[in-house]
């Protein structure tokens, strides 16, 4: 179960990633704000539409993230001991 469960958790935060990524990058070079292109649609969707997808991608991609920390919390409290260990 979880090394399925951190699979799911990781395709999904990709899947964020990508939406959130390419949904800002369509925001900020193409539906900018007061550019007074209105009636401007990109694949269909207004910049209103493009701020909702960026808005929940973004948001999901934080929601992953944070299991996926939770899933690896072994390794991740491992570190500061490698960090003493290794005298860094």
């Amino acid at each position: 179960m979880g090394v399925k469960l951190n699979s799911v958790v990781d395709i999904l935060a990709g899947i964020s990633f990508l939406f959130s990524a390419i949904s800002g990058v369509i925001l900020k070079f193409f539906l900018q704000r007061g550019s007074g292109q209105l009636g401007n649609l990109i694949f269909g969707l207004t910049r209103e539409s493009w701020l909702g997808i960026h808005d929940v991608s973004s948001l999901s991609l934080i929601f992953l993230i944070l299991i996926h920390i939770a899933l690896h919390y072994k390794w991740v409290l491992s570190i500061p001991k490698f960090w003493k260990s290794t005298n860094i």
